[in-house]
């Protein structure tokens, strides 16, 4: 199954007064929002890092690490999650270990835009195992696929006889990428 990299559609990031405020749609920052913000102080965006580094931290050494006692950090942790900031945890597994060597990231244009036209490419490269994240972009290409795949060969079989043959496709580029940074 695909795994899908992807904002809820109604959340607007904005930065104001030097920090981060996330805002539902509808909301201005004037005062007249339908919902509450929620705003991250220096304290849960140094424990939103120290959990990117390092998500299986316990949380007497995240609060050390942080510099607050414990039972304040599981708090935020939790608000962090309940609010939805925090949206999960993950293991980072080296795909080549497990056999998946190529990795390229392949544009793709489709011939619509429209709503329907964008949903039914979404459902079908949502169906393509080597496709391990999708994005919406802006500019000349519609989507970015993270595409992984065992061989050269495997993956011009997915490109050639797969996604550049889904009726949306107008046409596909890909990179390959070399190493990680």
């Amino acid at each position: 199954m695909a795994i899908f990299a992807q904002l809820p559609q109604d959340l607007d990031v904005k930065i104001a007064e030097g920090r981060n405020k996330f805002l539902r749609s509808g909301e201005s920052g004037d005062g007249m929002r339908a919902k509450p913000e929620q705003t991250l102080d220096a304290t849960d965006e140094r424990i939103l890092e120290a959990l990117k580094r390092n998500a299986r931290i316990s949380n007497i050494k995240l609060a050390e690490l942080i510099g607050i006692s414990a039972a304040p950090c599981l708090r935020r942790v939790k608000a962090l999650e309940s609010s939805g900031i925090i949206t999960g945890y993950q293991a980072c597994v080296d795909r080549e270990k497990i056999g998946l060597n190529v990795m390229a990231f392949s544009e793709i244009q489709l011939k619509s835009t429209e709503s329907k036209s964008m949903l039914e490419f979404e459902k079908a490269v949502a169906g393509i195992s080597e496709i391990k994240n999708c994005y919406v972009t802006s500019g000349g290409w519609d989507y970015i696929l993270e595409i992984q795949t065992t061989t050269l060969s495997e993956f011009e079989t997915l490109s050639n006889k797969r996604l550049n043959n889904l009726p949306w496709v107008r046409r596909m580029r890909s990179r390959f990428a070399l190493r990680r940074v």
